[in-house]
């Protein structure tokens, strides 16, 4: 099978959409078999240094985004 990672995660950092520990994250896509894992939370990045150092930690790859809101003017 191909390698697979979820490119659309929130951490607690999202209010009001993500309620996920960066660590736990990290654990289950370990234990899922992935060999990366997205860290998007909405509006934003507040821990993404700890969500790179965490998954280097664990042999992970990490990718770091954002998810943003454009309003039409």
């Amino acid at each position: 099978m191909p390698a697979f990672a979820h490119l659309h995660c929130h951490t607690q950092y999202s209010l009001l959409d993500g309620a996920s520990d960066i660590s736990k994250m990290m654990d289950k896509a370990l234990s899922d078999g992935q060999k990366g894992v997205a860290l998007t939370d909405h509006g934003n990045m507040f821990r993404a240094f700890q969500f790179v150092h965490e998954a280097n930690k664990r042999g992970l790859k990490p990718v770091v985004g954002q998810v943003g809101l454009v309003r039409a003017f």
